[in-house]
């Protein structure tokens, strides 16, 4: 494993977790479409939910920003946002990219799938449950669909730390 990559398993308590997959998967949350991914003409599409975005927009903020003690060396938040895409008919590389310079990204797995994260050049991380993977967020890394279930479903946290602020 790259060690630029932390991967933490049971990240949350079970009734965190429960929680937080309830409020996440909750017929409620309102998804945004986005015809793309990464970038405008990418052939890509998503949906997205955007919690905070240099203030909070959302009403799940509340029930995140509590876990911020959670992430290593945290400071602050950039940007924290859900992605949801559907199951495809066949596991899809979104597109490497990076979210930001001089911060961190930590991606949530909401639910499991057989999709994940892929990095350039580095490990497929397998989206399971209750899995948050950190890293610098100017690692190139790709999104992967899923075929087993529905949807996939990640929480994307991009943060300030002590260690790289």
């Amino acid at each position: 494993m790259n060690r630029d990559i932390k991967i933490i398993d049971n990240f949350l308590s079970d009734v965190e977790f429960d929680i937080c997959q309830r409020m996440c998967l909750h017929k409620s949350v309102a998804w945004y479409w986005n015809d793309c991914v990464n970038e405008v003409g990418d052939g890509n599409s998503q949906l997205t939910h955007v919690i905070w975005y240099d203030e909070p927009v959302s009403s799940i903020f509340e029930g995140l920003n509590s876990l911020r003690h959670k992430f290593p060396g945290f400071k602050s938040w950039r940007r924290i946002k859900m992605n949801a895409n559907p199951r495809t008919t066949f596991k899809r590389n979104h597109g490497f990219h990076v979210d930001y310079q001089g911060m961190r990204t930590a991606i949530f797995y909401v639910n499991t799938t057989n999709g994940g994260t892929k990095f350039k050049g580095g490990p497929f991380v397998k989206g399971i449950e209750n899995r948050l993977v950190v890293f610098k967020s100017d690692l190139l890394h790709a999104g992967i669909t899923c075929t087993d279930q529905p949807r996939k479903v990640v929480i994307n946290f991009n943060y300030f730390d002590s260690i790289l602020n």
